[in-house]
């Protein structure tokens, strides 16, 4: 308002003036218009100043209110919520900021009420709440993934389901809705039913939101349950344009999803086939499927190339190195490992690597790169088993491995690989007994959770009971490893029944 009337004065003044200076340079020495223009300059510059005050005084005089619509206790309510909300007195943060809601009725603060009762676990109060602001103002969709955020934490799967579909009805572009639909109806064995849902919206995406949509599905399917969907992904595949990236990259996954490896490296082939769409992920999967189907020698090529495009890349200098050892060509592996340095605490798996490559064929270096690895990374269990077990193999420094040893299994419990070290320590230095419960232990945790070594942990058993003359008990465990494929293990068990 004192914008407007300021602009209306200067132009009264100004056309005043316009009028009275042609007067004063037509009438010489007319000291009345004179004295009538210097009034009109002193009443100018007068309202000018009145008026650029007010103008400068509502500029930088500090705005009571934030919102249009709040008075200045409610804005104090809400902000000291905000703040207790912040400091994480989430009851405190409730109070004022119910407070605030009862004066204003702004659903936003309300919003703030449900978020402050999620975070403190009261859920059916959140539920209330949010039930009751779909009530007053319609089923928004911040809404329902606010109900959703709580439902997921005491809802039923019906719940949950029907109200996920409600949110992909009125956005079915949003990939997490499928992900989390995808999710319950797996842990509740209804995957046909997901199927029914999806054979009726899919029609409505686009083709990528279709792929996506299906990737996502295949991502919620493990091994045992793949064949509900087997025909689904196999009319699929069976319509796809295999030039089309997205759909390739699909068609992999699923072949991996079925172990049908030699397929799923076809079409990868395909896919890193064209360098300029191809990701650093898509050649990792490529070099994976040589590696599954033993093509070592073409893994390697690939792993230079990558080198080429990705030559600071952790992994892939990483794999290099593993692949040169494979090779022994000792020098690279060393060399491709130093550049997979990161100078940070990821390098202690480095160390570790370096160790691994030397052990067998320069046992100073070997050394050298455990002791560095301990020396930065002191309590990182695996660099301490692994030191500790290189350092039984060798029968050296006995007592610094079972120090190490310790100091691994008390910062991981319950680890075959770990016990397995320990209790081979303990069959070195000549305590057979505690070797063969602790050996014994770790077998029980192998056999568990499908241990990839187990057959070691038998060995090792057997090793122990061979040296104290049980030898049932040996040859028992010996078949065991032999029967895992340890040849090792079969040598030994063979020549002990010779023997008997």
């Amino acid at each position: 308002m004192i914008v407007i009337l300021l602009k209306i004065r200067i132009k009264f003044l100004f056309q005043f003036l316009k009028v009275n200076m042609v007067n004063l340079f037509n009438i010489k020495k007319n000291s009345q218009i004179i004295i009538l223009f210097k009034a009109s300059l002193i009443i100018f510059f007068t309202v000018l100043n009145s008026c650029s005050k007010q103008m400068i005084g509502a500029e930088t005089k500090e705005e009571p209110r934030i919102y249009s619509n709040y008075d200045q206790q409610t804005t104090n309510l809400y902000l000291e919520g905000l703040r207790y909300k912040e400091l994480g007195d989430l009851n405190s943060a409730q109070t004022f900021l119910l407070r605030a809601y009862q004066i204003s009725k702004e659903p936003y603060i309300k919003e703030e009420v449900i978020t402050c009762q999620i975070l403190n676990n009261e859920y059916q109060k959140a539920l209330a709440n949010i039930n009751d602001l779909i009530a007053g103002y319609g089923e928004k969709q911040k809404y329902l993934e606010l109900k959703l955020e709580i439902l997921q934490e005491i809802g039923s799967f019906q719940e949950k389901t029907e109200l996920l579909k409600k949110l992909i009805e009125e956005d079915n572009q949003i990939l997490d809705y499928y992900h989390l639909l995808n999710r319950y109806y797996y842990h509740e064995n209804k995957l046909p039913d997901l199927i029914d849902f999806y054979d009726e919206i899919l029609f409505e995406l686009s083709p990528t939101q279709e792929n996506a949509v299906k990737d996502y599905l295949l991502l919620s399917i493990k091994k045992d349950k793949i064949d509900q969907v087997i025909s689904l992904v196999t009319n699929y595949l069976e319509k796809v344009d295999y030039q089309d990236y997205q759909i390739l990259c699909f068609a992999v996954r699923y072949y991996l999803f079925k172990k049908d490896y030699q397929n799923a490296l076809k079409l990868q082939e395909k896919i890193t086939s064209a360098p300029e769409k191809s990701s650093f992920t898509d050649y990792n999967i490529h070099y994976y499927l040589l590696k599954e189907e033993k093509r070592d020698q073409d893994a390697h090529k690939l792993l230079l190339l990558m080198t080429q495009k990705y030559p600071k890349n952790r992994e892939v200098n990483y794999n290099l190195a593993l692949s040169y050892a494979e090779m022994d060509s000792l020098k690279k592996a060393e060399e491709a490992c130093l550049k997979a340095m990161n100078n940070d605490s990821t390098d202690c798996a480095i160390y570790d690597i370096l160790g691994n490559i030397f052990e067998s064929k320069d046992f100073k270096k070997a050394q050298k790169y455990y002791q560095e690895g301990i020396g930065k990374y002191p309590n990182n269990p695996n660099l301490l088993n692994n030191y500790a077990y290189f350092l039984a193999g060798k029968n050296m420094e006995l007592n610094l491995a079972l120090k190490m040893s310790l100091k691994a299994n008390k910062i991981v419990k319950n680890n075959p690989n770990y016990m397995d070290t320990l209790g081979w320590i303990y069959f070195k230095i000549d305590n057979n007994q505690q070797a063969a419960t602790i050996i014994e232990a770790a077998i029980i945790y192998a056999v568990k959770e499908k241990n990839p070594n187990t057959d070691i942990l038998y060995e090792h058993l057997g090793e122990i009971y061979l040296k104290i003359n049980k030898l049932d008990l040996a040859l028992k465990y010996f078949e065991l490893s032999k029967n895992l494929g340890n040849e090792a293990a079969k040598k030994k068990f063979e020549e002990l029944k010779n023997e008997k």
